[in-house]
């Protein structure tokens, strides 16, 4: 039986409710205090709900069946974020459970008058266990303000792979990227160990800025993916591969049991194209749950 997010299967783990609170500040005066939380397990043949909680205008849905592989996918009933607004998603992936987690449209990150918008990402991947995260993209209007932080605890033997595109403007639209605010803060850990660092900060006139070379070169499209597990070095061929038949500027690389994939580009739909063909090398299934961005090229 297909099951939806308008029932929740049990109540929310102490630990989750805790992560949940942690990130949202009760003194801040935010607008929007948004949350989505997933704790799924295995009985050995299938991966099922173990806690759900959805708040402020977060929904989780689930379009198929519970199976070996889980389908998530998010939705925000509000429309978008803007300043001041504090949004949390948690997923906890337990012992050989395997889940993947995307949204049905674009998360549009709206002007700001002063707060940024706080998106805050936590994952837990337990032993043999796998988490594909592929939301949609996240678009910046001119003036938006985002600060924005994932985090990850991935076993030693467990399967990550995260795919996050950001837009600053949609150009096909005739809009373009003024005064903004893109604060981004990634840190992966594995076996407890810290293996993967990324942070970026665009502050001012994000337009400019994003025409120098060392930042985009003029694109307004930026992808970046990060995938974790034991055997991941063997796929970098395939991924290159992939990516050279794509219509945008890529590039791939791997060490230490990690592969990354960084995109750039001007056109949505080709982003996505390029995406998807590094999620298929990555993982031959990753790509049978599609986000539908119903969006301008940008």
């Amino acid at each position: 039986m297909p099951m939806s997010a308008a029932a929740s299967l049990s109540e929310p783990s102490p630990a989750m409710s805790n992560a949940l609170m942690a990130s949202v500040d009760p003194l801040s005066g935010i607008r929007v205090d948004g949350a989505a939380a997933l704790d799924v397990h295995s009985d050995g043949h299938t991966t099922r709900i173990a806690s759900l909680t959805e708040r402020g205008g977060y929904r989780i849905k689930f379009p198929t069946p519970e199976h070996d592989t889980l389908e998530a996918c998010i939705v925000n009933t509000g429309g978008g974020v803007a300043g001041g607004d504090c949004v949390s998603f948690n997923m906890d992936v337990q012992s050989k459970a395997r889940l993947r987690v995307t949204t049905p449209s674009a998360e549009r990150i709206y002007r700001s008058l002063g707060d940024p918008t706080r998106i805050t990402t936590n994952l837990k991947i337990g032993s043999a266990a796998e988490l594909i995260w592929h939301p949609g993209a996240t678009i910046l209007f001119s003036g938006a303000r985002l600060a924005r932080t994932v985090t990850a605890d991935v076993a030693a033997d467990a399967t990550l792979i995260i795919a996050e595109t950001v837009v600053f403007g949609r150009r096909d639209s005739g809009e373009t990227m003024g005064q903004g605010l893109f604060k981004d803060k990634w840190s992966l850990h594995r076996d407890g160990k810290l293996v993967f660092a990324d942070a970026t900060r665009l502050d001012g006139d994000i337009g400019e800025i994003l025409t120098r070379r060392a930042v985009l070169g003029d694109a307004n499209i930026a992808t970046l993916i990060v995938a974790i597990a034991p055997d991941i070095s063997e796929r970098l061929d395939a991924v290159r591969s992939a990516l050279a038949s794509t219509p945008v500027d890529a590039g791939a690389s791997t060490w230490n049991g990690i592969l990354t994939v960084r995109i750039r580009g001007h056109r949505l739909d080709h982003i996505t194209t390029a995406i998807h063909a590094a999620l298929a090398a990555l993982k031959p299934n990753a790509t049978n749950l599609r986000p539908q961005v119903n969006e301008p090229t940008a």
